[in-house]
């Protein structure tokens, strides 16, 4: 887990995936993420590294801030 500030909630990012019109593999390609690891963030299974989750929230077009959100 990051000790970067709150935890990322895995409901956040499919739904701004969702919201853009992404399927995971295209998310995963557009954040330079592996589709297996995005799928367990999106899973609640794992947590992502603070650089990943940063590319992550660049390729949705939102802020990590929104992906933290309960």
């Amino acid at each position: 887990m990051s000790s970067d500030g709150p935890s990322l909630n895995p409901e956040m990012p499919t739904v701004a995936r969702e919201s853009r019109g992404l399927s995971i593999a295209e998310l995963a390609e557009l954040a330079s993420v592996s589709t297996a690891m995005l799928s367990r963030v999106e899973g609640g299974i794992r947590q992502p590294s603070p650089e990943a989750l940063s590319r992550i929230a660049d390729a949705l077009g939102y802020p990590e801030s929104f992906l933290r959100q309960a």
